[in-house]
Order: structure tokens, then C-alpha cells, then sequence
């Protein structure tokens, strides 16, 4: 995919969440099956009973750092949470009541030992631009880099690619780098969704859009039957999950992967690796 189509993309994505970052958290409340499934590799990067420091990419609503509070108490770990709609992280931590410092002046690079036990910080960053852009993240030193829901809205396999990779920047050899990537193009119903809003944008979107450089898999998505929302994903096949983890196979060990969630509870793929 060429930069331009995957940046237009992105602003697709971000207008979304900004319209909808209310009626989208409301629908978001649950812990997902899957994070308990993770909860053992999560745990076990605990060192002799040290806070663990999580770095959460793409928080959403900031209903992760719910579930860990409930799992393990405010006590046994600080995060750093970053995502580029930061109406949404309020939204979700008003609801959940979660301690948040949203602090507009982070100061980047950040250090995991910045952060003290306890302690949840926002960041807003452009998540895409910044790998489209082969821009770091500007984050180390932690124990873990979580990315849930969020895979599928990064265009393209190269930035999915170099996501993942930074990811693995983020934290201390021995640490778990934590992600799930979205197969709703494996549920007939959700295709069936997928496919017909996909024809509305080729009709709204003809003249803005290059349709020709999306690529196997892409779709978009509706909200709620509202007219002319949209949303860009990426459905994951066997073949691009191989390429993620091959792709940083001399980096790290794959500990686990499975399928989990959604109705079927397999519309989810995790995979959780150990840094080297």
C-alpha cells in the first residue's frame, strides 16, 4: 500500500473515533476473554514481586487498564497508556474511575522507570503516522507492550509490520510483547457487513479513494446504521499472522498463540512473544 492511501486511511480512522468516541465506548465494557488468557505471560514478567511496567498501545476507552486493576490490584503495576483519541480514554476512565494523569507535556523519549507503582499515564500520539513517518515511539524499559484492537486499523502489511517491531523496541529483553489481530472476515456475518458497507464507500469515497492499492483483506466498516461513517480494518489471514511473527523471529520466541472472543470466540488471534 503507497503512503498516501495509507494516510488517508488513518484520518478516516481518527474522524471515526472523534465522532463516535462516545456511542463506541458505551458498547465497550467488557474485559475480553482473551486478556485472561494472556494473563499468565503477563504475570509472569513480574520480577520477584516488582510492579510491572505496561505500555499499552492504542488504549481505546481504557478498559485494559480496568481489567488489570481488577486482576491485580493498582499496586503490582504502573502503565503508560497512548492513543490518539484521547476523548475516548476520557470517556472510558470517567466510566471505569480510573486514576489518570493525562498530561499534554511527556516528555519523549519515556523511560518505564519514569512511573511510579500505581501510577496510569495518557499519551496522545498518532500511532500510524508515527510508523508510517519511521518515526519511533519514543518508549523503553518496560515489561510489557500490549496492542489490542488496534492491528486491524493500521494500514498495510509494511506498517503492521514495523508496529510490531517497534513494539518489541519498547521493552526489556525478557519482556512479552502482547497483541491480537482482528479475523472478521472469517465470520459470515461480519464479512457480509463488511461487504456491503465496502460497496457504499466505493460509492462515497470513488474520488478520494485509490481503491486499487488496498490490499487482501482490507474492508470498512459502518457504525450503529449511522449514513456515511466508516471506518477502515484489516481482516488477517493464517498467511500474514506467519509473516508477523517471522518478521521478528530473530528478535523474539513465540510463547503462545490462540484464537479468541466475539460471539464465536474465535474472531480474535493473539500472539505473545518474549523479547531475546
Amino acid at each position: 500500500m503507497n503512503t498516501e492511501t495509507a494516510r488517508f486511511l488513518n484520518e478516516l480512522n481518527k474522524r471515526f473515533y472523534d465522532v463516535c468516541a462516545s456511542s463506541f465506548s458505551d458498547t465497550r465494557s467488557a474485559a475480553w476473554p482473551g486478556w485472561k488468557k494472556c494473563f499468565d505471560a503477563i504475570d509472569s514478567a513480574c520480577r520477584d514481586g516488582d510492579a510491572i511496567r505496561i505500555l499499552d498501545v492504542a488504549c481505546g476507552n481504557m478498559r485494559f487498564e480496568s481489567f488489570l486493576q481488577n486482576e491485580m490490584g493498582k499496586d503490582r503495576f504502573a502503565i503508560c497508556a497512548v492513543d490518539t483519541c484521547e476523548s475516548l480514554a476520557r470517556e472510558g476512565s470517567e466510566t471505569f474511575g480510573l486514576p489518570v494523569r493525562f498530561a499534554d507535556d511527556v516528555e519523549l523519549p519515556l523511560s518505564a522507570e519514569s512511573l511510579d507503582t500505581g501510577e496510569m499515564l495518557f499519551n496522545q500520539r498518532d500511532i500510524v503516522s508515527c510508523v508510517l513517518a519511521d518515526e519511533p515511539f519514543g518508549f523503553s524499559g518496560f515489561d510489557i507492550a500490549a496492542c489490542f484492537g488496534f492491528f486491524h486499523h493500521v494500514p498495510g502489511a509494511k506498517a503492521r509490520a514495523a508496529l510490531l517491531d517497534q513494539l518489541c523496541d519498547a521493552v526489556n529483553p525478557g519482556g512479552v510483547i502482547v497483541i491480537s489481530l482482528w479475523r472478521f472476515l472469517d465470520d459470515e456475518r461480519l464479512a457480509c457487513k463488511a461487504s456491503k458497507t465496502t460497496e457504499l464507500v466505493r460509492i462515497d469515497l470513488a474520488k478520494a479513494l485509490d481503491f486499487e492499492a488496498l490490499e487482501q483483506g482490507d474492508a470498512f466498516l459502518g457504525w450503529q446504521e449511522r449514513s456515511g461513517v466508516y471506518r477502515y480494518a484489516h481482516s488477517f489471514s493464517d498467511e500474514e499472522v506467519e509473516a508477523l511473527i517471522g518478521g521478528i523471529s530473530s528478535r523474539t520466541e513465540l510463547i503462545s498463540r490462540f484464537r479468541s472472543d466475539g460471539r464465536t470466540g474465535d474472531l480474535n488471534e493473539y500472539l505473545v512473544l518474549s523479547k531475546l
